[in-house]
Order: structure tokens, then C-alpha cells, then sequence
């Protein structure tokens, strides 16, 4: 990828909502890096986008859950020289669960695989993103939760929490960084 060449960045693009948002930006003619876990499906994704729409998309697989492969995602990055015009960040989908009093244990990891993860991975990208507002170059992050962080759902209680969480976050970087 070279410094002149700016793309989105897409996290969980292999999934159902990632793959359809990745399709929307290829017919855009937006250049793309694709990062989920799955190197295979990350692969068979940027072969269909070919066909959509000839371009340059990049794969990348990287487990947010892994604070060293969130590094070692964000290094290469930078080893590579990206540039990002934008961020789509979806974090990884929380099991559906009733159990609203889950052990530490469970929130532990919940919070590292959807969370902390995650916004690790948004860190480790940051130096990728050089907004120059004077020559009308702006990074957009945009953060696909869930419906959760806007109501409960009472067989998604971890999610309820942990989307919340993500809001709250999105507002945050909103005002620190606009």
C-alpha cells in the first residue's frame, strides 16, 4: 500500500454486516483494508469485491481479542505506510445470554474480545489517520454497535452493557478528537 493510496479500513468485514458494508465502498471505488479473524474468508471477500468493483483491497487478519495481534495489526500498518480516509470499527458480536449476573471471569473476557480490544485496534490505527482539514482531508470513524446501545434486550445482557459502553465511547472520541 503506498502513502498516496488512501483507504477504509473495515473490522469484521467478513461478517454479514461488514461483508455488505465492504460491498457499498467497493462500488464507491474506495480502495480497502479488511481485517477480521478469518485469513480465509478475508481472502474469498477481496476476490468478490474484484468482481464488484476492480480495485486495491487488502487483507488483514487480526484477532482484537489478542493485544499482541492488535500491535503487531497496528505495526504493519504503519510498516506499510497507510493511509486511512476512514474507519469502520465493528466490534465482535456478543453470544446472546439471559444471565445478567455473569462471573468476572466472563466480563473479563467479554470486555477484552468486544471492548478493550477493539479500541486498541482504533489506537494502533490512529497514526494512519492524518486529517488536513485546510486541504479538505477528514477521517470519518464510524462504530457499528448494536441496537442494544440504545435499548435492552432482555436475552442480550451483556451485550446491553458493553454496547452502552461503546456510545458512551463514540461520544468521547467525538468531542476529544473532532
Amino acid at each position: 500500500m503506498s502513502n498516496d493510496m488512501r483507504s477504509v479500513l473495515v473490522t469484521g468485514a467478513s461478517g454479514g454486516i461488514g461483508r455488505a458494508v465492504c460491498i457499498r465502498l467497493a462500488q464507491s471505488g474506495r480502495a480497502l483494508v479488511l481485517a477480521a479473524r478469518d485469513e480465509g474468508k478475508l481472502s474469498a471477500l477481496c476476490d468478490e469485491l474484484q468482481s464488484v468493483h476492480p480495485g486495491h483491497y487488502e487483507a488483514i487478519p487480526v484477532d482484537m481479542g489478542d493485544d499482541a495481534a492488535v500491535a503487531a495489526f497496528g505495526a504493519r500498518l504503519v510498516e506499510q505506510g497507510a493511509l486511512f480516509d476512514g474507519v469502520v470499527l465493528m466490534p465482535p458480536q456478543m453470544p446472546a445470554t439471559n444471565d445478567c449476573l455473569p462471573s468476572s471471569d466472563t466480563w473479563r473476557t467479554l470486555f477484552q474480545r468486544s471492548f478493550i480490544g477493539p479500541l486498541g485496534l482504533l489506537k494502533a490505527v490512529n497514526p494512519s489517520m492524518q486529517p488536513n482539514p485546510a486541504q479538505g482531508q477528514r477521517v470519518n470513524v464510524v462504530i457499528i454497535s448494536a441496537v442494544t446501545s440504545m435499548q435492552a434486550l432482555g436475552h442480550y445482557a451483556t451485550s446491553n452493557v458493553l454496547r452502552c459502553a461503546w456510545l458512551a465511547e463514540a461520544k468521547t472520541l467525538a468531542f476529544a478528537l473532532g
